[in-house]
């Protein structure tokens, strides 16, 4: 798209978010209670929220010369929504973002926070459009890097590399940004199966902060890949010495352990994962498939429930429960979670052949015909 086109297209967008926000506060004025706003956690209460609108009116109301200049009042608007968004209120804070770009579409921190509330709500196509429109604005090493890091999230690898290199060609030296652009190129290319260029933009990324724990399992990833499984425990061991709650690098030591032949001690390091990151699902699929004998499997249904009360459209995740129910010996409640599945995905490969399988299986344990 040309600017013109992302423009609008963020018009749009921001006029959607407006409304969203608006229903939002309505809502809370009728349930009186905080709500969740996507994956940047839970809301403030509703007295806080309305404690920062509060505020919000009374700054509104200060006049200059018995009358708001435009420009004061874009600033108003803009101070409020950062106040928003550093508690969370990522709707409200777009609906006072939203005014500001109907004011002027091309103010550059309302569109770079709009984009951020984006991300934080899970809203990442939103987010690209946000950081496209502010590219053509303002093309620096800091925006190059937002768009690559949205399309690094949505996992389109070839474009994200795309603009993390562009970003490098601008970047100032020593700056923060740095790290993760060396990091995230690591893996990048990683997924390519270029091992030594991975080490290459890992040990860059070393040499900015050398303490960090994500750094260090990536490090132990590159390894398993390069099957040296000592040195891939090595840095897993390390990265939970920097943060032992770090919960890839307990999945990491479950790999390697699983890999040597140490099952216990792989389920237990699983379990130390899910602990520490419930909604982690690597873990959660390899806990699955690992501990699903004798009495473990209670704990892996327990562990799937637990993320689907919270996740609860995962159709993967649902399947893979209803698959446990089956191994469980617990027909009525796996019958139950595929039809969950079914309404879910009508189409999801292995759905239907299942769950004729569980319903013959129900008729045969009660003795009625099957066919």
């Amino acid at each position: 798209m040309d600017r013109d086109q992302i423009q609008l297209e963020l018009s749009r967008k921001s006029r959607r978010a407006n409304g969203r926000a608006e229903v939002e506060v309505h809502e809370k004025k009728g349930e009186g209670q905080s709500r969740e706003d996507g994956v940047g956690g839970p809301a403030l209460p509703l007295e806080l929220s309305q404690k920062y609108l509060d505020q919000f009116d009374r700054e509104l109301d200060q006049e200059i010369d018995g009358k708001i200049e435009v420009a004061t009042l874009e600033s108003i608007y803009l101070k409020n929504a950062l106040l928003l968004v550093q508690s969370g209120e990522y709707g409200l804070a777009q609906n006072l973002l939203g005014r500001v770009l109907d004011v002027d579409p091309y103010e550059r921190e309302a569109i770079r926070w709009m984009g951020f509330c984006f991300t934080k709500m899970g809203k990442l196509d939103e987010a690209l459009t946000c950081y496209l429109a502010l590219c053509e604005i303002q093309p620096d090493m800091v925006t190059l890097s937002l768009v690559a890091e949205s399309h690094y999230l949505m996992n389109h690898d070839v474009q994200a590399k795309e603009y993390y290199l562009r970003a490098l060609e601008v970047i100032e030296d020593a700056h923060p940004i740095l790290f993760d652009i060396y990091k995230n190129l690591g893996n990048l290319v990683l997924r390519e199966g270029d091992f030594a260029q991975a080490e290459e933009y890992y040990n860059r990324a070393h040499t900015i902060d050398p303490n960090s724990d994500t750094l260090r399992v990536n490090y132990g990833t590159l390894e398993i890949q390069r099957e040296s499984y000592v040195e891939a425990l090595k840095h897993f061991r390390e990265a939970l010495q920097i943060n032992p709650k770090n919960d890839k690098a307990w999945v990491g030591l479950a790999l390697i352990h699983h890999q040597l032949g140490d099952g216990d001690l792989a389920i237990a390091n699983l379990e130390r994962a899910l602990d520490f990151n419930s909604f982690n699902v690597t873990a959660l699929k390899l806990f699955a498939e690992w501990a699903t004998t004798g009495e473990r499997v209670v704990l892996v249904i327990d562990r799937l429930k637990v993320y689907l009360e919270s996740s609860g459209d995962d159709v993967e995740i649902a399947f893979l429960l209803a698959k446990v129910f089956v191994l469980a010996g617990r027909l009525s409640e796996a019958l139950i979670e595929m039809e969950r599945v079914l309404a879910l995905d009508p189409n999801i490969e292995g759905g239907v052949k299942l769950c004729r399988l569980i319903e013959e299986q129900i008729k045969l344990t009660r003795g009625q015909p099957v066919g």
